[in-house]
């Protein structure tokens, strides 16, 4: 399994994702880029795409073109091709969202996204996954999740990934005809201290956890059996998405070296909405 270093350049990245052209966008979540969109073309040749003036956490693509954006500071944020950036959703109920973290749609075009500092003290962290619909309209989806960073669907979509990055676990919650949460259950316990942060799916449904606490990226099966875990390219991999031809490379945000890291992956990732 061979490393090799995408772009560099970034400041905490996040929230890798690819549009449709085949070029990387990576958020930054420190100063002093804070806020800034980078495009990584093909070859790796970096640029600022657009600067949200918050702190970009999150990106997915819809079919469109457009980019949806977790920014922790506004909200969940609508980027056009040409860098025109507009607040899509920032408030559930007259209350402002805390601090969005990650995002994933659906076939239907609906989002679903962890927002994890909502409550007050004792602990600010326990807090909901949210779903925006098309229209704008939002709505929770369930309660009471342990810092709920990462979040992606099974390829099916009957089944919700929640990474609780507090609690070193994925939970996993169905999700049921009418769209409403159904049972929830624990898919997979790490070790104290491993800190899962975001993660990816492939194709057959296993997710892909970027483990920051442990430098590596941990492959959990959809039965909750833990197949592999990969070197990440470095010590602190936040993010891992699929790219490449046939989706078979997974690129890492990486933010001890504040890079991507590059590696070829055994099974192909799982189509997203973007790029249907």
């Amino acid at each position: 399994m061979e490393f090799k270093v995408f772009a560099t350049g970034f400041t905490f990245p996040e929230g890798p994702a690819f549009d449709r052209q085949g070029s990387l966008f990576v958020g930054n979540m420190r100063p002093p880029k804070v806020g800034i969109v980078h495009k990584v073309t093909p070859q790796g040749v970096v640029s600022e795409f657009v600067n949200t003036g918050g702190a970009v956490n999150g990106l997915a693509f819809h079919p469109g073109g457009d980019m949806y954006a977790a920014d922790a500071r506004l909200g969940i944020l609508r980027i056009t091709p040409q860098g025109e950036v507009a607040v899509f959703a920032s408030e559930y109920q007259g209350r402002h969202f805390g601090g969005p973290n990650d995002l994933v749609f659906d076939s239907q075009g609906v989002i679903y996204f962890t927002d994890p500092v909502r409550r007050p003290v004792p602990d600010p962290c326990i807090s909901p996954v949210f779903k925006v619909y098309p229209d704008g309209r939002v709505e929770p989806f369930a309660e009471d999740f342990v810092f709920p960073n990462g979040i992606g669907l099974s390829p099916d979509e009957r089944t919700v990934y929640i990474v609780e990055s507090r609690a070193d676990r994925i939970t996993r919650v169905a999700i049921n005809p009418d769209g409403t949460a159904g049972k929830r259950d624990l898919l997979y316990q790490f070790p104290a201290g491993e800190h899962p942060d975001s993660m990816a799916v492939d194709e057959d449904g296993n997710i892909l956890a970027a483990m920051l606490g442990k430098g590596v990226i941990a492959v959990v099966s959809p039965g909750g059996s833990l197949l592999e875990e990969m070197p990440a390219g470095g010590a602190r991999p936040s993010n891992v998405c699929f790219g490449g031809p046939e989706f078979r490379r997974l690129y890492i945000t990486e933010t001890e070296t504040n890079s991507v890291t590059m590696v070829g992956y055994g099974r192909r990732g799982l189509k997203l909405y973007g790029d249907r």
